[in-house]
């Protein structure tokens, strides 16, 4: 709905600046070649500032070669690293990620999904054949009443409502992932908004500001695939953020690897 895949190229809808962006990613060895279509016309300016935010949604940002030679003759998550060396995390913009993890906590996948493609729908941000994901003005429109109608418990959709009224409020309170914000500050941040827990707030790092050293432990499928792994039972959160230390500073793409493999698995 959001994305394509198509011919070798990927299509990916966003809002920026109060309109809807068509960004083409078109990968080839070495290179990287990034078309942005718009609503409206781009100043070469604008063009410029947008760059450093494509290669930030492209992944071009995580040293995954660096982890996959540290860490590919692991014991045990070698295999797992040799069969992906190249695997990286999917980056989106911050208050998508946001909403995904508050959206999918602790419910099944078909659910969250459905919730979301909900959503996406009540923004009506359409722009050639996709939609882009609504910024925080759709919660702000649409109330604890309206989101609860797409099928958001109330705790949740009063935890969506608090942040984009933060964000209404402050513009920066969630930056755009190009930024030299800290990953600390703004898990702080993050967690001061009531229903914006630990395990929220480092998704959302990992998933719009390329912070692989956030702390996954609490994820109930990286400490199931880690039992798997291990052949134990599944781990404790602590014991699981402990494993995780000695890949510091990728903690979280190793739980990656984790998730992926655990994917795998259950096909």
């Amino acid at each position: 709905m959001g994305e394509r895949v198509e011919g070798g190229r990927v299509y990916k809808n966003l809002r920026w600046q109060g309109q809807t962006l068509q960004l083409v990613f078109n990968h080839e060895p070495g290179l990287l070649q990034v078309q942005v279509l718009s609503e409206q016309p781009l100043t070469d300016t604008e063009q410029q500032s947008l760059a450093p935010l494509a290669a930030h949604l492209a992944g071009l940002q995580q040293n995954t070669a660096a982890f996959a030679e540290q860490f590919s003759q692991h014991p045990e998550l070698g295999p797992l690293v040799q069969s992906s060396p190249h695997l990286f995390v999917a980056q989106l913009m911050p208050f998508e990620a946001l909403c995904w993890a508050i959206i999918g906590q602790l419910i099944s996948v078909p659910a969250a999904l459905t919730i979301r493609r909900r959503f996406i729908l009540a923004g009506a941000h359409e722009f050639l054949g996709l939609h882009a994901f609504p910024d925080h003005q759709l919660p702000l429109t649409l109330g604890v009443e309206g989101l609860r109608h797409l099928g958001l418990p109330e705790r949740k959709a009063k935890a969506l409502l608090a942040v984009a009224k933060k964000i209404d409020r402050t513009p920066s309170f969630l930056p755009l992932p190009s930024t030299s914000a800290s990953p600390h500050r703004l898990n702080e941040r993050l967690q001061s908004v009531p229903g914006v827990g630990p395990w929220t707030a480092q998704y959302t790092l990992l998933r719009s500001y390329n912070h692989l050293g956030a702390d996954l432990s609490g994820d109930a499928a990286v400490r199931r695939a880690l039992g798997h792994l291990l052949n134990c039972e599944r781990p404790s959160a602590d014991t699981t953020r402990a494993w995780l230390q000695q890949f510091s500073p990728y903690q979280a793409l190793a739980a990656a690897h984790l998730w992926q493999w655990e994917q795998i698995r259950s096909l």
